[in-house]
């Protein structure tokens, strides 16, 4: 493996003001970390943030039949956390999963790191395995998953991996499994797992009760479907044995396995699932998109086969990304352009978009598709906004001689108009190192942002040989010429109940900032709990105490409480 040079960052171009970036960051950037050179570059990236406002920084290296993987943990500043290597941590190489390359990616409760793929460097080559690494950068090793898909009688190729407490859950196929931190079984679950949905590339997300829901499409005869699991391991109380169908079709049930299924949380108690399929005798290919509930029904507001959400002839990298305000983004590459559109949580586009998508770059010419495995490019580099806008970065090659290169990013409104307060065109970074492409976008969530690209020394011998991941920040601009603000870090709340005073029954909303268990009581002046109900998941959660008639009228207290500390709030039952 090459050494790489830490190189310092030059000073900035024309086409880069040095108040762009933040004050923490080298307007430059820096290296956060590298994938080992023999692999063909940093390919895919992704950021996972952390409710103390450090993050993950996963780079992603590819070559030949395998994938090797580099994680970084970095504060907001750009400091490396304790502990950690200076060029990140590498974790095991694996054989090439398709559709999991970044999905098989989640934060547990404790700050873990999970990785879950098949091939582990064992035979057969597609049994499921996980690997965890704390967040002191200590892996744990890398285990079985002790049981096998296919001798079980799971098909399809990809996993997914959700948080779980305690550990995570491990979807390949059509299997189930949840692991524990200790690289053992969960209690009660069986060691080939339990029914999922059939699917090439499941997708995962916690249900917020300790449970998960696994979404997949269809691939062999099989119809798009949806199931939810307890966290004991046995379906759903109310949920389809089959689990629930989200489309009838029309479609030839012949997803592209190159395309990763989606699933997303779309407001207290609802998902989006998302899948990519050409209609019959059709060379159009449709993403498709349904709403349902955690109690497994369909949205009624929303179409039987679900929302086409995007309609091309030509689809790649295709990206879903939660707006944070029910809906989502939908982006895809097509016709050398990036392209994207919005849905809103009532299934609707925002005013003057469609499914064909607007061109996200506008009338840039400059703008350059990612050049890499095009069939294979996972993402459109982008991310959604704190307002339910976008982020959207891309590269400036045409700008630029062959020896250099410079990114490109825009802020967008939610209709994907510029952003007022940012310029029309977007704002120019320029890389100390010579770059190889913009790799992620990521939002601070104060809305400036986090953009990572591949890079490498300028005495590169073999072009292809890049393998380093650099990384800036850029502060919005009304936040320009002043010190960054700290990063919001959630904390435990508990709305007023509705309604107060309370007779038959009373609703709140809680929001919890991580995912450990949390439990909203009812207690009565003495102390002593009326009511009790069990609440788990980062977010907000709705939560109901029914049936209150048969306590005594007077005042009570409603209080939510977690690991972290708890919040009360004051009930009246009258009569």
């Amino acid at each position: 493996m090459r050494t790489a040079r830490l190189v310092p960052a030059l000073l900035a171009s024309l086409l880069f003001v040095a108040s762009s970036a933040s004050a923490d960051w080298p307007a430059g950037g820096k290296l956060v970390s590298l994938v080992d050179d023999s692999f063909n570059g940093v390919r895919w990236a992704r950021i996972m943030d952390l409710p103390s406002g450090e993050m993950y920084v996963l780079s992603v290296g590819c070559g030949g039949n395998a994938n090797g993987y580099s994680l970084q943990r970095i504060g907001p500043g750009g400091d490396i956390a304790p502990g950690w290597p200076a060029l990140g941590y590498s974790m095991e190489q694996v054989s090439k999963s398709m559709s999991s390359t970044l999905m098989g990616f989640a934060v547990d409760d404790s700050g873990c790191v999970w990785r879950a793929q098949f091939g582990l460097n064992v035979s057969p080559s597609t049994r499921p395995q996980a690997q965890l690494v704390r967040p002191d950068a200590i892996q744990l090793p890398g285990f079985n998953a002790a049981w096998n898909a296919n001798a079980a009688g799971g098909t399809g190729f990809g996993m997914a991996v959700a948080p779980a407490a305690g550990g995570s859950y491990l979807a390949f196929g059509s299997k189930l499994q949840r692991m524990t931190r200790a690289g053992t079984i969960a209690p009660g679950w069986p060691a080939n797992g339990v029914p999922g949905v059939n699917s090439n590339g499941p997708a995962l997300q916690p249900d917020g009760a300790g449970g998960v829901v696994v979404f997949g499409a269809p691939f062999a005869g099989a119809l798009p479907s949806a199931q939810r699991v307890d966290g004991t391991g046995a379906r759903h109380a109310g949920w389809p044995v089959a689990g629930l169908v989200l489309a009838a079709g029309p479609d030839d049930n012949s997803a592209d396995p190159e395309t990763p299924n989606f699933l997303l949380p779309s407001g207290t108690g609802w998902l989006i699932a998302g899948w990519v399929t050409p209609l019959s005798a059709s060379p159009i290919m449709h993403l498709q998109l349904q709403r349902f509930s955690l109690d497994g029904t369909l949205d009624p507001a929303w179409p039987a086969d679900g929302v086409t959400a995007i309609a091309a002839d030509s689809i790649t990298g295709v990206t879903l990304i939660a707006d944070g305000q029910g809906g989502v983004h939908a982006l895809w590459y097509a016709h050398h352009r990036a392209h994207g559109t919005h849905v809103r949580a009532d299934g609707t586009f925002l005013p003057g978009l469609t499914a064909a998508g607007v061109d996200l770059a506008g009338s840039d010419p400059n703008f350059v598709v990612p050049h890499f495995f095009p069939q294979q490019t996972s993402n459109v580099v982008a991310d959604a906004a704190p307002d339910g806008g976008l982020l959207f970065a891309y590269d400036n090659w045409n700008l630029n001689p062959p020896s250099t290169q410079t990114y490109h990013v825009r802020w967008l409104n939610a209709d994907y108009t510029p952003n007022p307060s940012e310029p029309a065109g977007g704002r120019l970074v320029s890389p100390a190192e010579r770059g190889r492409g913009v790799r992620i976008v990521h939002s601070d969530r104060l809305g400036g942002a986090y953009l990572a690209w591949e890079a490498g020394p300028s005495d590169t011998v073999t072009p292809n040989q890049f393998s380093e991941l650099w990384m800036t920040r850029l502060l919005s601009s009304s936040l320009l010429g002043a010190p960054p603000a700290p990063a919001i870090v959630p904390r435990l709340a508990l709305s007023a109940p509705r309604p107060n005073p309370a007779r038959d029954g009373m609703a709140l909303d809680v929001t919890l900032p991580d995912d450990s268990p949390a439990r909203v009581e009812l207690l009565d002046v003495a102390g002593r709990v009326q009511r009790s109900q069990a609440v788990q998941g980062a977010g907000a959660h709705a939560v109901a105490f029914r049936d209150l008639g048969t306590l005594a009228p007077g005042l009570y207290f409603a209080r939510a409480s977690q690991a972290r500390g708890e919040a009360t709030t004051r009930v009246v039952i009258a009569r």
